[in-house]
């Protein structure tokens, strides 16, 4: 038959200086492929009517080096077009590159290269990547950036860029993502690159874990950008850790910032949360950030917690505050805990316009459902300094003003424990409930048990 394979293979060294030139190309008339000595045979029938051509350059110079490559594989004006530039050096590292696979090859299938069938579901997509890295020895880094970009049709497009520093002492990180609404092609990225995005987002949350489906789930985030600041710091017997955390959609947006800090035993804790009203994209954030979010839109909420040691005791405050249109809750709770002490207490306020208290995340959130329209208190105690005696109970107090309902219980007990086996107690309970007309509901029991 007609047609022909050719070859051209060239390369120079001279000194620091190295290129190389290959070129292949096989012609679609090309039928004797059987013929053939080369064990690759089976490949170049696959690759019939493809050109290859690819072009590399590297220059050495002291303890650096810089190299180029170029690469091209066509069949019939479309193919896989490839261009890298990278310096490797004691004090800069950097690469900078760009792939397009044209949207009408469809011979990617046909290649020998591992990435074939990414290429093929990569048809249209045009790649640039820059990466510069500032070591500091070792496998340290003082200053890192990346960033990439996938344009797609007219005016599709994805981009992630990522900035990191590491001074020892201080620490942090920023980095955004996001695409246009009309990119609809992110599940064609790699697994192995959806994997790589959702790992990054699961980074923003402290203990937040993979789900199964969230790479796939990646490919929804169409139109949504993202962005998150984190900085970490030690100084002297201070620790700091400060996020921030941004997720942004074509209404709407969430924004949650959050301060840790740790001193001399105490350590505080700060969270600040706003869903926008009209944020509207939550079911297609991954899974652990719908658990954490859940149906709080329209809500600005802030979590306060404080805890450390007095004396030979551990003591703990939180604060919780959300507020949505003028309407919402709070809550103060604090416990005190020592040898043969235990004390804690809260105070809780659910408004009567907020109607939406089964959205808020929170373990507590059946019992504040029941404490809508009231303010409350309570108190629990458990003391044991004397000797094999025991002092132990509860106050409870929950007050509607609107509605003029009140509720008050109280139990208190003591117990002298008289051996290993025996102990006495008497215990004081109390239920008063009042309203419009007066009490309600009164109860007072005591006793010996």
């Amino acid at each position: 038959g007609s047609g022909r394979i050719t070859w051209q293979q060239y390369g120079v060294k001279a000194g620091g200086l190295e290129l190389r030139y290959d070129a292949r190309s096989v012609d679609r008339t090309f039928s004797r492929f059987k013929d053939l000595a080369e064990g690759e045979r089976a490949q170049l029938q696959k690759e019939r009517g493809i050109d290859r051509l690819a072009f590399g350059a590297g220059f050495n110079f002291g303890e650096g080096a810089l190299k180029f490559s170029q690469s091209e594989i066509t069949s019939e004006g479309g193919g896989i077009f490839q261009r890298s530039l990278s310096i490797d050096t004691p004090w800069l590292r950097g690469s900078i590159g760009r792939q397009e696979v044209t949207s009408g090859f469809n011979r990617a299938k046909d290649l020998a290269e591992r990435e074939r069938a990414q290429w093929d579901k990569e048809r249209g997509f045009e790649r640039n990547s820059l990466a510069l890295t500032i070591p500091r020895g070792g496998k340290e880094n003082w200053l890192t950036f990346d960033q990439n970009s996938i344009n797609y049709g007219d005016a599709a497009h994805f981009h992630a860029r990522s900035l990191g520093f590491d001074f020892g002492a201080v620490r942090g990180q920023y980095w955004e993502r996001g695409s246009s609404s009309d990119f609809t092609r992110l599940n064609d990225l790699s697994p192995e690159e959806r994997k790589s995005y959702v790992q990054q987002t699961l980074s923003m949350y402290e203990g937040a874990n993979e789900h199964k489906d969230d790479v796939n789930w990646f490919g929804k985030e169409a139109g949504l950008r993202r962005s998150f600041f984190r900085v970490d710091a030690g100084l002297g017997g201070l620790r700091a850790s400060l996020r921030d955390v941004g997720i942004r959609g074509d209404r709407g947006a969430v924004e949650q910032q959050e301060l840790d800090l740790a001193y001399a035993g105490w350590n505080l804790e700060y969270r600040n949360l706003h869903i926008g009203d009209d944020f509207d994209r939550i079911f297609d954030l991954l899974d652990a950030e719908r658990k954490l979010y859940g149906n709080q839109r329209g809500f600005s909420r802030q979590d306060v917690g404080v805890n450390g040691a007095i004396g030979n005791g551990k003591i703990g405050f939180s604060l919780l505050d959300i507020d949505a249109n003028g309407e919402g809750l709070s809550r103060f709770k604090v416990n005190y805990e020592a040898p043969n002490i235990k004390l804690s207490g809260g105070m809780r306020k659910v408004s009567e316009g907020f109607d939406r208290v089964r959205d808020v995340n929170d373990p507590e959130g059946d019992f504040l459902m029941q404490l809508v329209g009231y303010d409350q208190k309570d108190l629990r105690y458990d003391i044991s300094l004397i000797p094999r005696m025991r002092f132990s109970g509860s106050l409870y107090d929950s007050d509607n003003g609107d509605e003029r309902l009140r509720r008050s219980k109280s139990d208190h007990a003591i117990t002298w424990q008289l051996d290993g086996r025996t102990a006495l107690t008497y215990r004081v309970t109390g239920h008063h409930f009042q309203g419009l007309s007066g009490d309600l509901f009164v109860n007072s029991l005591s006793g010996v048990e």
